[in-house]
């Protein structure tokens, strides 16, 4: 059942990502430009240690490994997913949940015992061990949440979220 659940949550999460971009041509055809380059700033507010990434680099591996093999029984398919992209926009979720929703996002992150705040910290500390390697590569995160237009977001979760 725990697997089925997991299994559920990653390919729900995987469709809605894929649901909220739009085309060039979409985007153009009313007139504006939506599109937005994605920015490798981390928010200026959030302090971590260099090494913070290790409190989920296995478990991001793990998920990764998980999505991948459940991904390769898709036949006649072109699928290309980042498992560290999918990891990140779990933990932003992670960051609103409460109860039953946030005990099951940790479990899925295998994330138990830590706050979103460490969290974020690890992702804040992952993304910036991933871009300073080398000067040779760019790497552009581009996770979002999408909202209705007459639901808004608590203030404590924009900001833990784009931080």
């Amino acid at each position: 059942m725990q697997k089925t659940l997991q299994s559920f949550i990653i390919f729900g999460l995987m469709a809605g990502v894929a649901g909220c971009g739009t085309t060039q041509d979409a985007a153009n055809s009313t007139g504006t430009d939506k599109t937005e380059t994605p920015s490798m700033e981390i928010g200026n507010d959030i302090e971590y240690g260099e090494m913070d990434y290790e409190l989920i680099a296995d478990a991001s591996n793990k998920l990764g490994m998980k999505m991948l093999k459940d991904l390769s029984s898709v036949e006649d398919e072109n699928i290309f997913v980042s498992p560290t992209s999918l990891y990140m926009a779990l933990a932003m979720v992670y960051n609103g949940a409460a109860g039953v929703t946030k005990d099951e996002i940790a479990d899925v992150l295998e994330a138990e015992g830590l706050s979103p705040e460490e969290m974020n910290k690890a992702n804040a500390s992952l993304i910036s061990m991933l871009s300073s390697d080398s000067e040779d590569i760019e790497l552009n995160i581009a996770n979002s949440i999408w909202v209705k237009d007459n639901y808004e977001f608590l203030g404590d979760f924009t900001k833990s979220s784009q931080d």
